[in-house]
């Protein structure tokens, strides 16, 4: 199962009720947990993910949980 700290507390933030989701995106992580998080033959480039994260966030406004999911 492939692993991301943004995702994984995104999903986490929905499934303990802390944020409300619209239908759209309740199938995004339905369809997320089903189909993709589960293969092996995927990754994410945490380090890439990070820099995006870091240069936004330094140069523009702190990024909320949706926009790092």
């Amino acid at each position: 199962m492939i692993r991301n700290k943004h995702v994984d507390h995104y999903i986490k933030l929905y499934k303990s009720g802390k944020i409300k989701l619209n239908n759209e995106r309740i199938w995004l992580i339905e369809y997320l947990e089903k189909h993709v998080l589960n293969r092996e033959d995927l990754y994410f480039d945490d380090k890439m993910i990070d820099d995006c994260i870091s240069f936004g966030e330094k140069w523009y406004f702190p990024l909320q949980p949706f926009q790092k999911f």
